[in-house]
């Protein structure tokens, strides 16, 4: 985004071209940048002029030969010059960062004290690309002002993927922690959350929760379904093996035994299997008489008599 008024000098970045961090998109003329350069250079001489004063003025105090007024004069004129320098390089620093460049204190110092002010200036006035990606939009054309504010180029970054993972509402608050990963091309892709807010898919009824993966542009693949897992935290589960676990009608049930050693149907929570057992969530308690050997025909033969469902 332009600062100030810049005229574009020379422009030959198109769009839909790839562009590297730091690559030079375009060469400007603006005044106003140049103005700013000399308002630190001058400021920071004026600080350096101010500093040495002080040092003068603590010497002749030492020799008796001034007062402890005029120190503190000389000390309050230092702070007064700092910080009109360090104002100066605020807005010149503000300055290069819209143009896409990100250049410390200490390295414009240098180059003040290496080159000349015209060669400074010359450094400073053009428009680099704050990160890789690729360009959008490009306003900046050659011959061409811009005004205040106006966006020179649009670049989209393309150091990554979003995956919009769904999931139950009731699940948000698991999905919300835990180590999230996508498979991509036969490998797992660790993913960040974005920090978006859960936003509701009307199609589906599942809330999209946005993360974000590094891949290389090369392996990026757009608009595609990927299956996504969440590694949370230990709880606890207990384990039973998968014939023990049944399902009915959308949900997964269990044989408990009760008081009088009775096969009662009760609804679980389960994970997923491994190595042929599956860990139960909620619904069985560690120590709790679990049918294991024909589940599946005893859930299933006289149900009118048998079990109720809650369906």
């Amino acid at each position: 985004m332009a600062p100030f008024p810049v005229r574009t000098i020379r422009s030959d970045i198109e769009p839909g071209q790839r562009v590297e961090q730091g690559q030079t998109l375009a060469v400007i003329d603006a005044p106003m940048l140049a103005d700013r350069v000399a308002r630190f250079d001058a400021q920071r001489r004026l600080v350096a002029l101010a500093a040495k004063a002080l040092d003068d003025t603590r010497a002749r105090l030492d020799q008796r030969l001034t007062t402890n007024e005029d120190v503190i004069r000389s000390e309050s004129a230092l702070n007064a010059t700092r910080a009109d320098a360090d104002d100066a390089f605020g807005r010149l620093v503000q300055s290069l960062v819209s143009l896409g460049q990100d250049v410390s204190r200490q390295r414009v110092v240098e180059l003040l004290d290496e080159g000349s002010m015209r060669n400074v200036v010359a450094s400073f006035s053009v428009v680099k690309a704050p990160f890789a990606g690729v360009v959008m939009e490009r306003h900046a054309l050659a011959g061409v002002t811009s005004p205040a504010g106006e966006v020179l180029y649009a670049i989209e970054d393309v150091s990554g993927i979003n995956v919009d993972v769904g999931v139950p509402p009731g699940e948000v608050s698991d999905w919300q922690g835990g180590d999230a990963t996508v498979r991509l091309l036969g490998q797992d892709l660790a993913l960040e959350p974005a920090g978006s807010v859960p936003r509701l898919d009307p199609d589906t009824g599942l809330m999209l929760l946005r993360y974000r993966g590094v891949v290389p542009a090369e392996r990026q693949v757009d608009g595609a379904w990927v299956p996504a897992t969440l590694g949370g935290g230990q709880r606890p589960v207990v384990w039973v093996p998968r014939s023990a676990v049944v399902a009915r009608n959308g949900a997964t049930w269990c044989l408990v035994s009760d008081e009088e050693n009775t096969p009662t149907p009760v609804r679980v929570t389960v994970g997923p299997e491994q190595d042929g057992r599956i860990p139960i969530l909620s619904g069985v308690r560690a120590g709790q008489r679990v049918l294991v050997r024909n589940a599946y025909e005893v859930l299933y033969r006289d149900l009118s008599d048998l079990i109720t469902f809650e369906d």
